[in-house]
């Protein structure tokens, strides 16, 4: 009974898990279509913790082996193997897409601040590509795993 328990709570997780993933890419799509951050007032603090929850519960469902029964292990195999190919093959796209709009605007899609050098432009760069990497995996897990859970496997 302990062990059902385990096994439907970690289901639940996962399920919110994925809501606030999907609540979370519209509002970076609400924010990219308004161009400026969206202001959530008194619910800032909620907002904040909804987020941090997306990023923290994913990577404790991944360790939480004890909450794992055979299909889950199955599902995470299967997932943990799409995982890896996206972020193998999307930084291809991502980089035909920036470089096709990089030529429709004629220009750089970043422009540098005054007194900031090139060096200091990429290194902060790389530390943003870094933490998105680092805030879009939970999501990849999260998809991956309702997409091969939603398919029986």
């Amino acid at each position: 009974m302990k062990d059902q328990f385990r096994y439907r709570l970690f289901y639940r997780l996962i399920d919110f898990c994925f809501v606030l993933n999907i609540l979370w890419i519209l509002e970076m799509i609400g924010e990219a279509i308004s161009g400026s951050e969206l202001d959530y007032g008194l619910f800032d603090p909620i907002a904040l913790a909804l987020a941090v929850s997306s990023l923290i519960i994913p990577g404790f469902l991944v360790f939480a082996r004890f909450m794992h029964d055979e299909y889950i292990t199955l599902l995470w195999q299967k997932t943990s193997q799409t995982v890896v190919r996206a972020l193998i093959i999307l930084p291809l796209p991502m980089l035909v897409v920036y470089g096709a709009a990089m030529g429709i605007t004629g220009g750089e899609l970043v422009e540098l601040e005054s007194g900031t050098t090139a060096k200091e432009a990429s290194h902060r760069g790389l530390v943003t590509g870094i933490v998105w990497i680092w805030a879009i995996t939970p999501m990849f897990v999260t998809f991956a795993f309702q997409w091969h859970r939603w398919r029986g496997v």
